[in-house]
């Protein structure tokens, strides 16, 4: 009897999985029971909920709460089986950080994207994780509404505050009172804070530019923008006026590598020189990277020219992924691209001379595909 079919191949252990979807009891029919012959069972489920009726809240960190470990991840389709919770909460992270298509939304509606969005959040996995572990998060594209999308969709500012809703970000944050979903937070003790500035590279970002033979991919907009000029006038602000001891910058899209064809900081590359010139300026403690958007995970270690290092932990893949053939070149990356389902988990041990970091890659079973550690200079 293979229960494990009803799951396609993620996780045969069959009371588990029918838990996981719900089914509280089940029944076996059988089709032909004739002595000496072999015979097939049927089985049929009693679903209890699928859904939660009334979904818990978000809710954000305490701005003093010391941040020790965080869970990051993307790319996660509302109608796939939602089997990394539990994974992920099994780290016990202090804070979950979404980098981009928490849904796969794909419409000018906004009640579709509400919609959607109330799938995720009613899901039994997620709705249980979110009662437990902080939630803060930025959309990419397929939030966002449209593959690929920038400043010129239409239905931007509608989107941007279901984004909101679904985040239950309060109605008192300065981040309602601006265009975009741009935010930052500044948490923990004065001496191991962070700051998670969480980068919107859609709301205002210029047309791609056009590819010489209409192909997708690698469609460079010499001078055009990402961030808009009242996103970076406020990034200046908490890169040059931040005194915390460490600073997170999430991006959608990668910033880094460059040698694929998919979206990326490269494609505008006015402004990729614009932020890392921001950033020699401003020279911010402890600077690390997340990304999302490539359905795959790696991680990359490149110079910022006049600052120094910086890795960039990409993470994109918490219901599906591409073959890891599709990565593309990059001479910067450590170790191996990971092409199975999997979330980010960053540790940060605030008690060793120097402070460091450990990165891992952490799939289903929460199997460790992959750990890097980073000792940042005092």
């Amino acid at each position: 009897m293979q229960t494990s079919r009803l799951r396609t191949s993620y996780r045969p252990k069959y009371i588990s999985v029918f838990q996981e979807i719900g089914i509280q009891s089940i029944q076996v029919t059988p089709i032909g029971l004739l002595i000496g012959v072999t015979f097939f069972f049927m089985i049929s489920g009693i679903k209890s909920q699928t859904i939660s009726p009334e979904p818990t809240k978000h809710f954000q960190p305490s701005n003093e709460a010391l941040l020790s470990t965080i869970a990051f991840g993307s790319c996660n389709i509302e109608s796939r089986p939602q089997e990394m919770w539990r994974w992920i909460a099994a780290n016990n992270p202090d804070l979950w950080v979404w980098g981009g298509d928490i849904i796969y939304g794909d419409s000018q509606i906004p009640k579709v994207l509400a919609d959607k969005y109330e799938i995720r959040k009613k899901h039994p996995a997620y709705n249980h994780f979110i009662k437990t572990f902080p939630v803060i998060g930025m959309w990419d594209d397929h939030d966002f509404g449209e593959n690929d999308a920038g400043g010129s969709f239409p239905a931007k500012a509608a989107s941007r505050n279901v984004l909101f809703d679904f985040l239950d970000i309060p109605a008192e944050s300065p981040a309602w009172q601006r265009e975009g979903a741009y935010q930052v937070y500044r948490i923990g003790p004065k001496d191991k804070q962070i700051a998670i500035i969480l980068l919107d590279c859609r709301y205002f970002r210029d047309d791609k530019g056009s590819h010489p033979n209409g192909d997708y991919g690698n469609t460079i907009n010499p001078d055009g923008d990402i961030l808009g000029e009242a996103q970076w006038a406020w990034l200046e602000e908490q890169l040059c006026d931040s005194d915390a001891a460490m600073h997170i910058m999430v991006s959608g899209i990668q910033i880094f590598p460059s040698g694929h064809p998919f979206e990326k900081w490269a494609d505008f590359p006015s402004a990729k020189e614009r932020l890392f010139e921001l950033i020699v300026n401003c020279n911010p403690n402890r600077l690390v990277f997340l990304s999302g958007d490539r359905h795959l995970a790696e991680i990359t270690a490149s110079k910022i020219s006049g600052f120094g290092s910086v890795v960039e932990f990409t993470s994109s893949g918490l219901t599906h992924t591409r073959d890891a053939d599709v990565a593309g070149d990059n001479p910067d990356r450590i170790g191996h691209v990971i092409d199975e389902i999997h979330f980010g988990l960053i540790t940060i041990d605030w008690d060793a001379k120097p402070i460091r970091m450990a990165m891992e890659i952490r799939g289903l079973e929460n199997h460790l595909y992959q750990r890097v550690d980073i000792k940042f200079p005092e």
